[in-house]
This record gives structure tokens, sequence and C-alpha cells, in this order.
């Protein structure tokens, strides 16, 4: 017996199948996603733009802390940041940063909208 919120998640979102047979199981956990899908596709079409609010929202904030920062020009493609005691290294062409917070979720960091 697993006790995790992700296996308690799960067992309590295919309840209505957890105790068929498995093919059956399947099938019904199956037609759910689908429902799943089809819905997250009607609230996608509604976005206003390319990208998610969620993802607007993240760039904005970044946008706004990038305005504390000063960036230094340190060579052919990178950019030193200063952010108080921190320093971190931006590259554009690469899409990286020291921070690895572009890496990590693919939105550009306070560092990286600092050097744009």
């Amino acid at each position: 017996m697993v006790d995790n919120n992700s296996s308690e998640s799960l067992n309590a979102w295919i309840d209505d199948y957890r105790y068929l047979p498995v093919i059956r199981m399947f099938d019904g956990i199956r037609i759910k996603m689908m429902g799943k899908w089809a819905k997250n596709e009607n609230i996608i079409r509604n976005w206003k733009n390319d990208h998610s609010p969620k993802c607007l929202e993240l760039f904005e904030a970044n946008r706004y802390l990038a305005s504390q920062c000063r960036v230094h020009f340190s060579g052919d493609e990178g950019y030193e940041v200063s952010e108080g005691q921190d320093r971190h290294t931006v590259y554009l062409a690469r899409n990286v940063c020291t921070c690895r917070a572009w890496d990590l979720i693919g939105i550009p960091c306070q560092h990286a909208s600092c050097a744009m």
C-alpha cells in the first residue's frame, strides 16, 4: 500500500474504475482522459495570446524584477547581470542563465529580461 498525495489523488480520480477487470478499467481511464483533454483544449482555445495566462503573468513579474538589475556586456554573446550581491551570466543566443530558472521553466528569468 502506498500512501502519498500522488497515488491518493490518482486513486480518487479513477475510483469509478479501480475495481473493474483490467481491460474495462483501462478503457474507462482512457475515456476519462479523453474528456479531460477535450476540456483543456476548450480552455486553451479561449486564450487571447499564443501563451498561457500563467506564462504571461510570470514573464511580466520577471520584467518587473529586471528593473532592479544592472547589466554589463561581458563578451561575444554573454552579459553579466548584477542583482544586489548576486551576479549571473546570461547567454541570449543559447537561452541560458546561470541562475538556471530559464533552463528549468523555459520562460526568460529576470536576468535574461534585463539583458534583453
